[in-house]
């Protein structure tokens, strides 16, 4: 360390001295994050110093590599980030009318909400779905509800994100089938699948197919995506799904990274170059108001550790390859039923928060989450909040304009060199397909998940509402949205007249084609997708096609991870 810096630890020391008496009187005697990393008194540059920090190899100018500053030159003095609610409510027909009424309130992107039944591939008149059908988002059994979900929506002008992971193959070729028949061209086609059946397995969240059966099916989106749908991205890989399920965010880097690493892998597998993948990954932040800053050095690290990872490890060539696109949800986690009008001002700190950090689009929570599914009048007010931020509070006006802070950029360092660790970890047990099949990575999530809940009844990790600033008097109850109670009979009548007028000879000649290639080795040549096209424009339901890949593949049985 150099004499500059010598001399700033002993100006420190004697700042100390000084202050010795006013020093003991502090809240704690140690600061620790939710991560359990000591957060020091003051920063200064010998702090930096001593990590090794060099501003051109670890900070740079924005929109160049590593990517610490945001991945654009000018980022928000060009335009603010993009604001993107995720919305589904019951029925796709009553769902098109809130969407083109959202449009004109300033929504600009979809990112759709499915039920469960739907995600984990039933039919609404399957016995074992009745009882989640349309509950928490809309119901979709073929593609005669995607038709009516975007009728009078031109897909050739509009993103859509849709949230339906072990079943991404079905959702983009109705996808892809609608869009055709509105007579939007490939190259026009703008979607992402989330596609990222690993977090299903971390956090157990309705995964329907074994491990290897998921990543292969995960591929065929993938690759068909990155040769066919220049517009389309192949991944929204999902932070947001690991902290909700109990991750810190050094684990919420690590697995969503190695995640990202696996994908990659297995596209190159099939013979697509880098630079053709890696530009098609997007990942789902996961950005919430608690340690405000640290949530903003997360996101700042996250974004370089990506870029290293892929200029590094994997040769990409092509600067959009190094680039990290991020759409930033806050947490319903840190959520609470009362006081619920303090989620507002939760949900106004997250979007600060993501803004800070330089991410390219914002969604998330609505105040009355912890209630149910988002009533119309709080996504709307999440949506106004996002633009207050953007359009109200300057931090649209300078590009990164926290950066240089000692204290952002140590914790910035520190969390990645801590993610860094964990990744590595990963990698000796041969990736993150084989710990999660191991179960390493569902053990450490719901670990950290016990010990933070711990904290919160101690009262070591303040939550108000919760174990300070309690009111105990008789809330009034806010209106909150309710399913439409009629829907498991009008999907069901739908379905049944469907299956009475379709071309049924056709859709089970397109379901055997399907249970023919699924038997079929893993290759480019025997890709699924265009043949779930295929069954998908024959009309064949959602259940009949996930039945099909069942057979051939067998199902998730759960795994023992302690």
């Amino acid at each position: 360390m150099g004499d500059e810096f010598k001399q700033i630890r002993e100006e420190q020391a004697q700042w100390e001295k000084r202050h010795q008496q006013e020093l003991l009187d502090e809240r704690k005697k140690v600061f620790l994050t939710d991560d359990g990393m000591e957060v020091k008194r003051v920063y200064t540059p010998a702090d930096l110093a001593a990590q090794g920090f060099e501003y051109q190899k670890d900070l740079g100018f924005p929109g160049e590599y590593p990517y610490t500053r945001g991945i654009y030159p000018q980022m928000y003095r060009k335009r603010p980030y993009v604001v993107g609610q995720y919305l589904g409510h019951s029925t796709v027909e009553e769902t098109n009318v809130y969407y083109r009424d959202i449009i004109q309130k300033g929504q600009e992107e979809f990112h759709v909400a499915w039920d469960v039944a739907s995600i984990v591939g039933l039919d609404s008149d399957d016995p074992r779905a009745r009882h989640d059908v349309g509950k928490c988002g809309m119901a979709l059994d073929s593609l005669q509800d995607m038709e009516i979900l975007f009728n009078g929506i031109d897909l050739s002008k509009v993103y859509v994100l849709y949230v339906y992971i072990p079943l991404s193959i079905i959702i983009t070729a109705m996808h892809i089938v609608v869009a055709e028949k509105q007579g939007v061209p490939r190259e026009k086609i703008s979607l992402c699948p989330q596609n990222d059946v690993m977090k299903t397995y971390a956090v157990v969240d309705t995964p329907v197919f074994p491990p290897n059966a998921g990543m292969r099916l995960a591929t065929d989106v993938s690759t068909y995506i990155a040769r066919n749908l220049p517009k389309s991205l192949a991944f929204n890989i999902c932070t947001y799904h690991i902290g909700e399920g109990g991750a810190n965010r050094v684990q919420q880097l690590a697995y969503t990274l190695s995640s990202a690493k696996a994908f990659v892998k297995a596209a190159l597998k099939r013979g697509v170059d880098i630079d053709q993948i890696a530009p098609k990954v997007a990942f789902l932040a996961y950005v919430n108001h608690r340690e405000f800053l640290l949530e903003i050095a997360k996101t700042r690290a996250w974004r370089r550790m990506w870029a290293k990872i892929v200029r590094e490890e994997f040769g990409a060539k092509n600067p959009a390859s190094w680039q990290m696109w991020m759409h930033q949800a806050n947490g319903g986690i840190d959520m609470t039923r009362e006081p619920l009008e303090v989620n507002q001002g939760r949900v106004a700190l997250a979007t600060a928060a993501a803004a800070l950090a330089g991410v390219q689009t914002i969604g998330g929570s609505t105040y009355d989450e912890p209630l149910g599914i988002p009533s119309k009048r709080a996504s709307y007010m999440a949506i106004l909040t996002r633009y207050l931020v953007a359009h109200e509070c300057g931090l649209m006006d300078t590009v990164d304009p926290l950066a240089g802070s000692y204290y952002l950029e140590y914790m910035t360092n520190e969390i990645e060199m801590e993610a860094a660790k964990e990744i590595k970890k990963i990698d000796e047990m041969g990736g993150m397909l084989e710990a999660v099949t191991k179960g390493y990575v569902q053990k450490q999530i719901t670990e950290n998940a016990y010990k933070e809940q711990e904290k919160i009844e101690k009262g070591e990790k303040l939550t108000i509402g919760v174990n300070c600033f309690v009111d105990n008097e008789e809330e009034e109850r806010r209106d909150y949205y309710k399913p439409n109670p009629k829907v498991l009979e009008q999907q069901t009548a739908k379905l049944q007249k469907l299956r009475a007028t379709r071309d049924n000879a056709r859709v089970q000649a397109t379901l055997q084609t399907i249970a023919e290639y699924a038997k079929r080795p893993e290759s480019d040549e025997n890709n699924l997708l265009p043949h779930v096209i295929e069954a998908v424009k024959a009309y064949a339901t959602v259940g009949e096609i996930t039945q099909v890949l069942k057979g051939a593949f067998g199902e998730f049985k759960g795994l023992n991870i302690f």
